[in-house]
């Protein structure tokens, strides 16, 4: 059964992203597909996961701004 979990908060500096981070590696630890998507503009999610702004070729951006680029273009 799939489950999509939420995390949203318009106020800043309440922790979402703390929460989301380890909530996704719990969820990870129990053998449990996760995917995390980090729409923040200043990365921190993913950087909090190891993943550095411009390390990556495709980025969320790409997807949904660029009307060319299909998803299976991804390798």
């Amino acid at each position: 059964m799939t489950r999509i979990i939420s995390i949203a908060n318009r106020k800043g500096g309440v922790g979402k992203t703390t929460t989301v981070i380890n909530l996704g590696v719990a969820l990870a630890q129990m053998k449990q597909k996760t995917l995390l998507l980090d729409l923040d503009p200043q990365g921190a999610l993913s950087a909090g996961v190891g993943i550095y702004p411009g390390s990556q070729e495709v980025t969320i951006y790409t997807l949904l701004m660029d009307d060319d680029y299909h998803v299976n273009q991804v390798t």
